[in-house]
């Protein structure tokens, strides 16, 4: 089975890997998954949200860059994309996206640009029309419940997220 080991990060940029932290628990929580399902071409990247003019979502209130986490991989037959958007300034709450892709190539080449130039102009929503031209399935999945006292997910909120995302999946497969 494949690792969910996030060392061999693709970075655009060389400074994308500073961002990283931002995305520990989503990155626990797909090693969670990854552990209980067998996933292969599993790969993990990080993307700035484009600077578009007229918009500022691109940038964080606290001047740094907006960034998004993508993982991609294929299970049970499908091209599955899972993206995370850092929302960690609490500027807006915006759940997890869980793509099943039509085509992997397109999304590669077009559609993973127009995405995140939509969730800039759209002032971080999910640009859920062209999800149903460009996916037969997506879902979003609710980010777990923090500690507010510690500032931390707990393990067993980590492991319902998790089970959650195994759910999307099976729900997919009844369908």
């Amino acid at each position: 089975m494949p690792s969910a080991e996030f060392n061999g990060i693709e970075d655009e940029t060389e400074d994308l890997h500073l961002y990283l932290d931002r995305f520990s628990a989503f990155q626990q929580m797909i090693d969670l998954f990854c552990e209980e399902h067998p996933v292969k071409n599993f790969r993990f990247q990080l993307h700035k949200l484009p600077n578009i003019q007229g918009h500022s979502k691109h940038i964080k209130t606290d001047g740094n860059l907006r960034c998004v986490a993508e993982v991609s991989f294929q299970y049970n037959g499908q091209n599955i994309v899972i993206l995370e958007v850092d929302t960690s300034d609490n500027k807006k709450p915006l759940s997890t996206r869980v793509l099943s892709l039509k085509d992997m190539n397109q999304w590669n080449q077009t559609d993973r640009a127009k995405v995140l130039e939509l969730v800039v102009t759209q002032c971080l929503r999910w640009p859920k029309g062209i999800f149903k031209n460009i996916s037969s399935k997506n879902s979003t999945l609710n980010h777990p419940r923090m500690d507010s006292k510690r500032q931390k997910i707990s393990e067993s909120e980590l492991k319902n997220w998790s089970t959650r995302l195994s759910t999307i999946f099976i729900n997919k497969n009844k369908n």
